[in-house]
């Protein structure tokens, strides 16, 4: 049925109905937007927690591959490398350590830039798995620095396994406890 009494649509109501429509269309879009800007700030940090949560099983992993490797393939020292602990000793099928973290000194993961140094025994025989005599460590430490975005915390842990956090760079020691940290729960 028309809309107009004279059986021709009145173009004015039309062209309402058309503007109101597309109002809506853009309050759509902007209360998008509003809550895309209202959520960001929560989803990093989301984000950011994930990748401390990340760091902090990446070094207990660490911690634990090394007193592993330490007991059954290192002659009592540890490994000097990260890529000392992927690589199987004689009879194992897996190393130590999964490959996700692989790399000599320095492996970057979940915007964490995760770094093992250590103090080496000149003393130690060879391991099962082709480190040198003389090349193992006798103690280590590994820190966690946010590459980026990654994290707004810094951790570190030696041999001991507990981990330190701060939110600053901090000085892992290869045994003992850090200054200027806080033990992670």
């Amino acid at each position: 049925m028309p809309l107009g009494g004279n059986g021709v649509c009145d173009l004015r109501i039309v062209l309402i109905g058309l503007a109101a429509l597309v109002a809506l269309v853009i309050l759509g879009f902007a209360g998008l937007a509003a809550v895309g800007y209202i959520a960001a700030p929560g989803l990093l940090r989301a984000r950011q927690d994930a990748n401390e949560l990340s760091a902090i099983a990446s070094l207990r992993t660490i911690v634990s591959a090394q007193l592993t490797y330490s007991a059954v393939c290192g002659q009592g020292s540890f490994a000097p490398t990260l890529d000392a602990l992927i690589r199987p000793g004689p009879g194992q099928s897996i190393g130590y350590l999964s490959s996700d973290i692989s790399g000599e000194q320095t492996v970057v993961k979940s915007g964490y830039q995760i770094t093992m140094s250590g103090v080496v025994d000149p003393d130690v025989a060879a391991s099962c798995n082709g480190v040198p005599a003389g090349k193992g460590l006798r103690a280590f430490s590994i820190i966690a620095t946010p590459d980026g975005e990654g994290g707004a915390r810094h951790f570190g842990t030696n041999g001991n396994g507990t981990i330190y956090q701060a939110a600053t760079p901090f000085v892992m020691p290869a045994t003992g406890e850090p200054s200027g940290t806080t033990v992670v729960p």
